[in-house]
């Protein structure tokens, strides 16, 4: 078979700026995390079960199956990897996703994680009336939480 010499090859640079793939990136991150070999093969198979937006889409059980391993196995290095970058990647709910990014990010303020954890459907809603009355603080409190959480990034894995 012979090669046409007038066939132009991709330039070396474009091989270099090739974008990373979410998987490529997390997998990359698994390499250099102070795992074992064990648990960075149970790291290979969460990520290879996340879906675009960077969620988790099989249960623990699921993934201590195909891993032959424990939920508990799982469930240790699950919680290595969702503060992976990007932060709240392998989430199993946009709940799990922006607590994950608000405690990285040391937002352990009280109305912030009871936004978070009680009261978010008024958020997707848009219901803020309802929110300050379900959360008994100010208007201005819980505006300037709610501001934080909006700068929370509920898809992680979508710049991939």
């Amino acid at each position: 078979m012979e090669s046409d010499p007038n066939r132009e090859w991709p330039s070396y640079d474009h091989r270099l700026t090739l974008p990373a793939t979410l998987e490529d990136h997390l997998q990359w991150q698994l390499r250099f995390c102070d795992l074992s070999d064990r648990q960075k093969e149970i790291g290979l198979v969460i990520i290879g079960n996340l879906n675009g937006d960077g969620y988790l889409d099989a249960s623990l059980q699921e993934i201590a199956v195909m891993a032959d391993a424990t939920p508990e196995e799982v469930e240790r290095v699950l919680v290595q990897i969702q503060v992976f970058d990007p932060v709240g990647v392998a989430a199993r709910s946009l709940h799990e996703c922006l607590l994950i990014q608000a405690r990285n990010l040391n937002l352990q303020d009280d109305l912030v994680v009871s936004i978070l954890e009680d009261h978010l459907y008024y958020l997707e809603n848009k219901n803020f009336q309802g929110l300050i009355r379900a959360v008994k603080r100010s208007p201005e409190e819980v505006k300037l939480a709610v501001d934080l959480i909006l700068q929370l990034n509920p898809r992680p894995g979508s710049a991939f």
